[in-house]
């Protein structure tokens, strides 16, 4: 199977009578040489050779007066937004085939032999084909949850509930009427049929029952020019960009500890705390933008928007905490809101879109395989197309919701027995002018450090991969493919080396943090030129950070730094390649 994709995410601003309004758009191609009915995004199921065009409303920017009494969402604005945002999406479908065209013409252009370029052109005129026959739209919304915070409603509420599910039904009647409109000016899409579509239970919900009796004949006359028109997608990356929830979720957390390497000579710099390489680090809070606008708005000092940042970012987590308990957010963060409500909004919502909704449901560690039955059976109940949960603690290295609870306990822990062989890196390192040898042992199939040694006068000079192996108690063995060190235990000489890998060891055996260990270390020779500091050096090769607030561009997975290096942890994606 051959999935070509290419994704296109811009940021618009759509201005007419003076209003202006936020609308993104995200461009998918989903291209199949096989007739596979899915897609990459979950909230369009889509055929093969189709795309997936994608524009979201942001709803807290059609609150007015937000975060005060008089706060009212305007429902002439995104009657108006609708329209304007369907006609625009209908625009990127024609800018598409446009596009395409050209493509075609150069591929036929191109001096290859016909039958080498039989393969490419006949795909890309399937899918010019595809396009012009449903010229596919998904209008959808994101910052959903800080609207419903603007207005003063609490996320997981009937409330709010009923507001999301009159937001959404506008939106969709709207691009509906308007995509009937753009059937008038422009043509209707080729295989449209009313007589097909006159006992869709969708269809009538739109247009019989919310049409005038004029927009009623002109849809039967004209057409429709899209079709399908709604679809309410993730909006990870253009939530970040516009500072607002993403999608229909609720905030995941107001705020969160983010950490940045600073030079400690700099003024005006707050070292938080100074690494095992002597390298210097703030922390500080980042947080949610509209909860920045929420306490500038009601603070008794009228704060400017930098001044409140500033402000909270410095607070200790117990006293943002304390803010956030007065807040619109109180009790709306996606572990702690009431799911099922949520669930119940997710399928209102449902009835007022084509396509469907990307929406996590967020639950507790001790959560029962009965509650997720439960969860399951409620969501096909009340008409969700679908449903994803996760449960918090069933994957490693994602944001936690909760802290864990601290265990005051003191007891003996046990090192895992160590295999027969183990794979290691062997490195190269100098300090003082000496060069050293390290070489760490990695634990079952990981990147875990699991013991080390280190020694001076390596045998070879560069950084390569081999095997540690233990030939008997006491007696280790390295082999590569190159060269052997016959005996790990005696090829360091001086008794203040060998104590030193293996306190270390000690403690990775038996599951120290490598912070941890790097930290005893230095407690022992913290000199930048000593034996230690080469020790520590290469351990710190093995410290994943995880890079808060950004997502993989390629894939949407988790960023980290590696040795020095941001990478994804689920596709290829590398920022040093």
């Amino acid at each position: 199977m051959e999935n070509i994709k290419k994704i296109k995410i811009k940021r618009i601003n759509i201005v007419k009578n003076e209003d202006v309004y936020d609308l993104t758009i995200k461009n998918n191609h989903n291209f199949f040489a096989n007739n596979i009915l899915v897609h990459n995004c979950s909230e369009i199921p889509l055929s093969s050779h189709d795309s997936c065009r994608l524009g979201s409303l942001n709803l807290l920017s059609l609150v007015n007066n937000p975060f005060t009494e008089k706060a009212k969402f305007d429902w002439h604005k995104l009657i108006k937004v609708s329209r304007i945002a369907q006609r625009l999406m209908d625009d990127i479908a024609g800018l598409e085939e446009e596009k395409i065209n050209v493509i075609i013409e150069k591929i036929k252009s191109d001096p290859e032999d016909p039958e080498i370029k039989r393969t490419e052109l006949n795909l890309w005129n399937k899918i010019l084909e595809t396009l012009k026959k449903g010229r596919r739209t998904g209008i959808g919304l994101l910052g959903l949850s800080d609207a419903f915070a603007a207005l003063g409603i609490q996320y997981g509420t009937k409330e709010a509930s009923k507001l999301g599910e009159e937001i959404q039904k506008t939106i969709t009647i709207n691009c509906y009427k308007e995509s009937v409109k753009l059937a008038k000016e422009r043509g209707c899409f080729p295989i449209w049929n009313a007589n097909l579509e006159a006992g869709n239970p969708f269809i009538r919900r739109v247009i019989s029952d919310n049409f005038s009796n004029k927009e009623y004949e002109e849809y039967l006359k004209y057409g429709r020019r899209n079709i399908a028109n709604i679809a309410i997608a993730p909006t990870g990356t253009i939530a970040s960009e516009a500072q607002t929830a993403s999608g229909i979720e609720p905030v995941f957390k107001i705020y969160y500890r983010r950490r940045r390497k600073i030079n400690p000579n700099e003024d005006k710099n707050k070292v938080s705390y100074v690494d095992a390489n002597g390298d210097s680090w703030e922390e500080y809070n980042v947080i949610h933008y509209p909860f920045i606008e929420w306490f500038r708005i009601n603070s008794d000092n009228q704060l400017e928007f930098k001044d409140a940042k500033v402000f909270l970012q410095q607070l200790k987590e117990e006293e943002l905490d304390k803010i956030i308990a007065k807040s619109p957010w109180n009790n709306s963060e996606s572990h702690n809101i009431d799911y099922i409500e949520k669930i119940n909004m997710l399928g209102a919502m449902q009835l007022w879109n084509d396509h469907s909704s990307s929406c996590t449901i967020n639950l507790p560690e001790k959560t029962t395989i009965e509650e997720v039955n439960k969860i399951y059976f409620h969501g096909w109940k009340v008409g969700c197309k679908g449903l994803t949960i996760y449960r918090d603690g069933s994957r490693s290295g994602v944001l936690l919701t909760t802290k864990k609870d601290e265990v005051d306990e003191f007891k003996e822990t046990n090192a895992p027995k160590r295999p027969k062989t183990l794979e290691a890196d062997y490195y190269i390192a100098k300090a003082d002018g000496k060069e050293f040898a390290v070489i760490i042992g990695l634990w079952k199939n990981t990147n875990k450090p699991y013991e080390i040694f280190a020694f001076e006068n390596p045998p070879a000079s560069k950084n390569t991969r081999g095997r540690i192996v233990k030939e008997k108690k006491g007696h280790y063995k390295f082999i590569n493919g190159e060269f052997e060190i016959e005996n790990l235990q005696l090829a360091s000489g001086r008794k203040e080396e060998r104590t030193l890998t293996l306190t270390a060891s000690m403690l990775l055996r038996h599951g120290a943090g490598i912070n941890h260990v790097n930290n005893v270390i230095k407690k022992i020779d913290d000199n930048i030129t000593s034996f230690s500091s080469v020790v520590r050096r290469c351990l710190s090769k093995y410290i994943i950070e995880e890079i808060s607030g950004e997502a993989c561009p390629e894939c949407g997975g988790k960023l980290v730094r590696n040795d020095g290096c941001i990478h994804c942890e689920k596709c290829e994606y590398s920022k040093c390649s």
